[in-house]
């Protein structure tokens, strides 16, 4: 490559990919709500930096040169799910519980890509979208 100003940097924030989403909602027995929600982006690609401070340098130091890169990023899918189970207890006052469970198929979606200077030497690695996430919680309304 070759040295350029940062201004002169190729855009990146204008490419983005198409993101599409399905969502549903439904309400059974009175009490139970079932949501879910299908995530798909395209492949596109992305620019970054692969060089990263390794804590020596100060602000405006010209002796570190960035290093840019870009990446082509598969296409990404995940399905995410919550349940919620509303109990009434006195007059207006209910109790809600509510489980949601992020990416549900356990998607490893490629998000970017990083570099390391480790004292063995320096590594490239690859960095994902969040796995599988499970949330719980009790809410009170009255």
């Amino acid at each position: 490559g070759r040295r350029i100003k940062l201004k002169d940097l190729p855009k990146d924030n204008y490419n983005r990919p198409y993101v599409f989403n399905l969502s549903y909602v439904g309400k059974y027995f009175n009490h139970l709500t079932v949501s879910g929600i299908i995530n798909y982006s395209t492949p596109h690609k992305k620019l970054y930096s692969e060089t990263e401070d390794d804590g020596t340098s100060t602000p405006g130091d010209r002796n570190i040169i960035s290093v840019y890169k870009t990446i082509e990023l598969d296409d990404s899918f995940t399905l995410d799910c919550t349940f919620s189970w509303e109990q009434k207890i006195y007059k207006d006052h209910k109790i809600i519980l509510t489980l949601e469970v992020m990416n549900i198929l356990d998607s490893k979606n490629k998000i970017g890509e990083g570099y390391r200077t480790y004292y063995k030497g320096d590594y490239n690695y690859d960095k994902f979208q969040l796995g599988r996430q499970f949330w719980a919680g009790i809410g009170y309304e009255f």
